[in-house]
């Protein structure tokens, strides 16, 4: 048996032992959760514990964080993490919950009431996300030999024990066997009993929907699975950055965000910036003001170009008067998209408060700060890179920033596993936070949302420009305001007016050859045209032609899915920046299936031009009506009309209330069999619920 254990392999001259792991883990969860810090409220009414439970909670988790590696006291783990190359026969994780089904253990864990054994249990197996009733992850179901030794009666293991006992007021802890690990007696014993006791358990919780005691006890489960997730990578990080735990407790209870903190670093410098493009004075709108005082819930619904995002941080802005919070999350469908509300609006915060997370934000920001003055007003000499510490934090890495600007997945991914995900839950709990595009979700995204609404409370406010009727409905029927209703239309007459604008002519039985020749009628008078078919292939043709046909030096984008990442953000900056200016002709040509579509925001009025499947559909773009200081959006569709038919001009508010959601990116990987909805979240694969 070795003089010590190892719970990671040695970093430099550090050595990290399983009794200073587990320890750390359980202080860490301490400094995130205890109810004294806003994190720990921020994490109760996030899972929506009552306040009288957060005791226990923080109890069962404490014992968690010390169960959680104990199985790491074997053998192979040892020789892994001393440098040798070896296959486990069991994961460690796999090893702590058999010891916790020991007939010895569960009796001495009885002492206490307040202790779940099978949330303790659940949590432990589910820490990696790498437990399953079958598959390649089947708990206890070994992968090389059918023995393995434990070190279950070394002294920092039953040091670990007797920390435990301290923690939850037990007597001694008992003494654990000596016996080696293989498919018999206790161990076979103690693998029936799990498995019976998660059927046991899996049994309760779907009463989960009708009877309290089941709801509450599926939302500790919930609350203590992601609390050791996240204790579990702090206590790691800071072992590698051999750091203390202060900066846990100044991040836990750094100062809320307010109000007047909103409006001077966001929202008045982007007033500002507006008015100097537009040279006139910026005004808000009504709507803009009346959104903020829809309530923690709500669905705003507006035309594109109409000022949802401004109105969005309005809303921000209030529910910082009205409940105490620490970050806003603006939370977006595509990079593109979440890039741009970035530029536009999170970059006017000071660098250490700001970030954008998104899968490739890394280069994002790279090229933002490559750009001038004129073109980054709000970035210009900042670095919103984090530094070397906070990237070998990897997620921890973003604990500290305040304002956010990411894709949904980053943050929502959490309800089908992802682990990164999961380390920013504490963040995501402490904010306000905003969807937007929500008509973009696909089917299993659109549902993940729905269950993110009904299981968890944090404020929420959700924004498109359309959304289907089914759709609504479930966002209403969660008790989401949906603004403006018809009653608050009555006093919004600049918004109603500019809604039923007229906007679209939809045309159908157009030829590919009536579309060219409409794009380069358009290009003669100086005009921009946007043309969106439906393959690459189609989109590299047809820019080809373009290219050939018009004159030398003729400003035409080919913009599809398939250009490396660098060639892929010149073109999108190229495509956004001619489509915004009104001084010259320029042609966009994208294939359908891009999902990080270039989204200028309040382009000057152009066209857009589609030739679409079988006998084709175009869109084409009618000159709104005057509107002081405001300009129409180009946009691309599908067109749903029959051959040969012509439609009028179609409003906004129309498209707005009719028009089918496209279909968006999953979240993460597919859910397991039977985890779907609130009950599924965090479930770790079907490990022991």
């Amino acid at each position: 048996m070795p003089g010590s254990l190892l719970a990671k392999r040695p970093y430099g001259n550090r050595t990290i032992t399983l009794e200073r792991h587990c320890t750390e883990t359980a202080d860490a969860a301490v400094r995130l959760f205890q109810y004294g810090h806003r994190w720990g409220r921020a994490w109760g009414r996030f899972f929506r514990l009552r306040e009288e439970d957060h005791g226990r909670f923080l109890l069962n988790l404490q014992v968690a964080c010390l169960f959680h590696d104990l199985g790491k006291a074997n053998a192979e783990f040892f020789a892994l993490v001393s440098g040798k190359s070896v296959m486990q026969t069991l994961r460690h994780e796999h090893i702590s919950a058999l010891v916790l089904h020991l007939p010895a253990v569960r009796e001495w864990l009885k002492g206490n009431p307040a202790l779940d054994l099978e949330v303790i249990t659940a949590a432990v197996l589910s820490h990696h996300l790498k437990a399953a009733p079958d598959g390649d992850w089947k708990w206890g179901q070994p992968r090389a030999a059918l023995f393995l030794v434990l070190y279950l009666q070394h002294p920092e293991v039953g040091r670990i024990l007797e920390r435990i006992a301290t923690t939850a007021g037990l007597p001694s802890a008992p003494a654990l066997t000596p016996q080696p690990w293989s498919p018999k007696e206790p161990w076979q014993q103690a693998w029936a009993a799990g498995n019976r006791a998660a059927l046991d358990v899996r049994a309760f919780l779907r009463r989960a929907h009708h009877e309290e005691s089941a709801i509450e006890r599926r939302r500790l489960l919930l609350a203590v699975k992601a609390g050791l997730i996240c204790a579990d990578s702090a206590a790691s990080a800071l072992e590698r950055e051999a750091g203390s735990f202060d900066w846990i407790n100044e991040t836990a209870n750094d100062a809320a965000v307010t109000a007047e903190e909103i409006a001077s670093k966001i929202i008045e410098p982007r007033m500002a910036q507006v008015a100097k493009d537009k040279g006139k004075p910026f005004e808000l709108h009504a709507f803009q003001h009346l959104a903020g005082k829809q309530g923690p819930r709500a669905l705003l619904r507006a035309a594109c170009g109409m000022g949802k995002t401004m109105a969005a941080w309005k809303w921000a802005e209030t529910q910082a008067r009205t409940r105490e919070i620490g970050r806003v999350i603006f939370l977006y469908p595509t990079r593109g998209t979440a890039t741009e509300g970035f530029r536009d609006y999170v970059a006017w915060a000071p660098e250490s408060d700001a970030s954008l997370i998104t899968g490739t934000a890394r280069y994002e920001l790279d090229r933002i700060m490559e750009n001038p003055a004129e073109k980054e007003p709000a970035a210009y000499g900042k670095s919103f890179r984090r530094t070397e510490a906070e990237e070998r934090l990897f997620a921890l890495g973003y604990w500290k920033r305040r304002f956010f600007s990411a894709t949904v997945d980053q943050f929502l991914s959490f309800m089908e596993h992802q682990y990164n995900s999961l380390c920013l839950l504490p963040v995501l709990a402490d904010s306000a936070v905003i969807i937007d595009e929500i008509h973009s979700f696909d089917r299993n995204t659109f549902n993940n949302l729905v269950a993110f609404l009904e299981a968890f409370d944090v404020p929420v406010l959700c924004m498109t420009a359309t959304l289907p009727p089914d759709r609504l409905k479930q966002l209403t029927d969660l008790g989401l305001v949906d603004f403006p209703g018809e009653a608050d239309r009555e006093g919004l007459a600049d918004l109603e007016r500019e809604e039923q604008a007229p906007r679209y002519r939809i045309t159908a039985g157009v030829t590919e050859d009536d579309v060219r020749s409409r794009v380069i009628e358009r290009f003669q008078q100086d005009r921009r045209a946007l043309w969106v078919v439906n393959t690459v292939k189609r989109c590299q043709l047809h820019a080809i032609a373009l290219m050939q046909t018009l004159p030398t030096g003729a400003r035409v984008h080919c913009y599809h899915s398939r250009f490396r990442l660098i060639d892929r953000q010149r073109v999108h900056a190229s495509v956004v920046d001619d489509f915004k200016q009104s001084t010259h002709a320029a042609i966009g040509g994208h294939d359908a299936g891009l999902r990080d579509e270039p989204r200028p925001r309040r382009r000057p009025a152009g066209d857009g031009v589609r030739a679409g499947d079988g006998a084709g559909a175009a869109i084409r773009k009618v000159e709104p009506q005057p509107t002081p200081g405001r300009t129409g959006c180009v946009v691309s569709g599908r067109g749903a009309l029959l051959p040969g038919r012509e439609e009028p001009a179609v409003s906004a508010r129309r498209h707005r209330v009719g028009h089918r959601h496209a279909e968006g990116r999953r979240l993460g990987r597919p859910q397991p069999a039977g985890a779907g909805g609130a009950a599924g979240a965090l479930r770790a694969r079907g490990a022991l619920p």
